[in-house]
């Protein structure tokens, strides 16, 4: 029998005779902090939670799970960190598999011999892979971290090294339909769809596996076992690496929370790192990203709008943690700093309800300084004003976002997608990064590339006003190389990579 009463304007979830889930989330840390196993009794009670019949009980605790205990778990980049969560999320795979939403889950597991717990934490070691090998590998499986950002700073390393590694391979990118614009850009990488979505209820994650069983079965079906291998970048798909798609031996896992724990790199320096141990050296083209014709000419188009001025791409997106924001009055002043050194601002309006009204918030901020705003039409016609706009807001999709990155001449964000893009396309980026998760996480997401990549870093919370001005200070400097960079080009003269 469940109760449930309001505290503030969440439900509070309580079973008669069992802890609420705050408790249970409490129990868990007072355990962890004395260093010991994850507290089994914890666990079960999450994993009771975010399994629950009733759909307003199982995505609440299914949020819960994932900000509060899985994301801090892995945001910390340690080796301690890394293995709880390993634990957790096997303890908790086989609680969902006794359930009957799961039944496809647990029929695929035991096809695969996954039976015990011990089966999951199982960590695949394969022996090194000989160059002799490598040319007789017909198909190199890459999963997809499942978010933009991190299939740019990771996986797309990983995409161009497979390429040089395995001549004579196709490399199958399996992930969701935002994967398709990293496959584009690489002449032998083939886009497979797998859908997962990370706002889904606990048991919808998980019930993504199957699919990804039967889309690897696909691309191997006619392949003997000395010429295929999988590639996971500790994706969501296999739940960092406890759900792996095929024999251990062909399975070769980045644990991308866990690998170099001493260092200070990024993920992407780390990815390559790791994938030039696991196979060896080769060298490697630059990244490329390809988004789709249409949406391409229709930036053109805004591009060619704005003349001679600079066209600076904003995003103050930032995937739902708003711990990583510092503020609409410092987005303003941001916005405004670009202005006034010449800019045309292409502001995306974001994804999803709260960051479109977040962004009509801050444009009613800008309008009240005396900026002028344009609210552009998802690839349509271009309203004549656009010329003389000071800002212009826009949405669309995925392969807009790239493109809108793409053809500027500087980008400004949040630790978020748009700083890994702008880095891998040599773009000119400002990234404002707030340490919400801490230093080290800091240092793994940092963007990374050979263009101009400005990092300014603050603690959380944010002091507004000190942030600003470091970040306005960062702009000058770049306004300064971005014009010396577009009159070299003028001149004719040869540009640096």
């Amino acid at each position: 029998m469940l109760e449930r009463t309001q505290s503030g304007s969440r439900p509070v979830i309580r079973a008669l005779g069992k802890p609420t889930l705050e408790e249970t989330i409490a129990a868990f840390w007072r355990h962890h902090s004395r260093r010991r196993s994850p507290l089994r009794s914890s666990v079960a009670r999450l994993a009771e939670l975010a399994l629950a019949p009733e759909p307003e009980i199982a995505a609440e605790s299914t949020r819960v799970l994932f900000e509060r205990i899985i994301e801090p778990l892995c945001d910390g980049f340690t080796r301690r960190g890394a293995e709880t969560y390993r634990r957790i999320f096997a303890q908790i795979i086989m609680a969902a598999r006794k359930r009957p939403e799961c039944r496809a889950l647990d029929e695929a597991l035991s096809a695969a011999g996954f039976v015990t717990e011990r089966d999951l934490l199982r960590a695949p070691n394969p022996r090194p892979v000989t160059e002799l090998e490598r040319c007789r590998i017909r198909k190199a499986i890459v999963l997809s971290r499942m978010t933009l950002g991190a299939d740019v700073a990771i996986s797309l390393p990983i995409l161009l090294r497979a390429e040089a590694l395995f001549p004579n391979a196709r490399i199958a990118f399996v992930g969701n339909d935002a994967a398709r614009v990293l496959a584009r850009g690489l002449e032998r990488v083939d886009h497979v769809e797998v859908p997962y979505g990370r706002a889904d209820l606990l048991a919808d994650r998980l019930n993504a596996w199957p699919a990804l069983m039967s889309a690897v079965r696909a691309e191997c079906a006619d392949l003997a076992a000395d010429e295929y291998l999988l590639i996971d970048p500790d994706s969501r798909l296999t739940q960092l690496g406890l759900l792996r798609p095929v024999p251990d031996e062909r399975c070769f896992h980045f644990p991308s929370r866990s690998y170099g724990a001493h260092l200070t790199d990024s993920l992407r320096t780390l990815a390559a790192k790791w994938m030039s141990e696991t196979f060896g050296v080769v060298p490697t083209r630059d990244a490329s990203l390809s988004p789709e014709s249409v949406d391409a000419s229709w930036i053109d188009r805004v591009r060619a709008s704005c003349a001679e001025r600079l066209l600076a791409s904003v995003s103050f997106g930032v995937g739902g943690n708003e711990r990583k924001r510092a503020g609409l009055a410092f987005e303003a002043d941001l916005v405004g700093c670009l202005v006034a050194q010449g800019y045309t601002v292409l502001l995306a309006r974001g994804v999803g309800q709260h960051e479109s009204d977040e962004c009509q918030k801050l444009c009613a901020l800008l309008a009240g300084r005396g900026l002028r705003v344009v609210n552009l039409p998802s690839g349509g016609t271009l309203p004549p004003a656009v010329g003389e706009a000071d800002v212009l807001t826009w949405q669309g999709s995925v392969d807009t976002f790239v493109a809108s990155i793409g053809r500027a001449d500087l980008y400004v964000g949040y630790d978020s997608a748009g700083q890994h893009i702008a880095a891998a396309l040599e773009v000119p980026v400002l990234s404002i990064f707030v340490e919400a998760a801490g230093r080290r996480h800091a240092l793994r997401w940092m963007p990374e590339g050979r263009g101009i990549v400005r990092v300014v870093r603050s603690p959380w919370p944010p002091d507004r006003r000190e942030l600003f001005e470091r970040a306005s200070a960062e702009l000058t400097e770049l306004a300064w190389e971005i014009n010396a960079r577009r009159r070299g080009l003028r001149l004719g003269a040869p540009q640096p990579r």
